[in-house]
């Protein structure tokens, strides 16, 4: 820490100045053991631009409907558990998934690979002093 002139208005107080270090941690092993009472959600990406169209609108309705009033729960969680999985499966049909875009590093080659490898193993015995 550290105090530093400040603005000068009528008191005696100094500004402080310090530098905090907070390490980041990651999850603890404590959190694994109770991983099963979480819900795993599935995340997916859809596309999106179809949904623009009326025609494609009024299909997403229609068949989402069929799929909600096929089932009958009782349970609340069977019911949620019917919507969600609902929603997910007309979605897929409708829309279809978003595909992830591929790298395109046209500089990257297996020669080019082979010498970033040879680059780490050198380096790691230099560590090591091996060398």
């Amino acid at each position: 820490m550290r105090g530093q002139r400040g603005i000068n208005c009528g008191s005696d107080h100094c500004v402080v100045r310090a530098k905090v270090y907070l390490p980041i941690r990651g999850r603890t092993g404590n959190t694994d053991k109770h991983e099963e009472n979480y819900e795993k959600v599935m995340y997916l990406n859809y596309n999106l631009e179809p949904f623009q169209h009326e025609s494609t609108q009024y299909l997403y309705k229609t068949r989402l409907d069929e799929k909600l009033t096929a089932k009958e729960e009782f349970d609340l969680t069977e019911i949620y558990g019917n919507i969600i999985q609902s929603l997910h499966e007309t979605a897929k049909e409708v829309l279809g998934e978003k595909y992830k875009r591929q790298s395109r590093k046209i500089w990257w080659t297996e020669e080019i690979e082979g010498i970033i490898k040879k680059k780490k193993t050198i380096s790691e015995m230099a560590k090591y002093k091996k060398i």
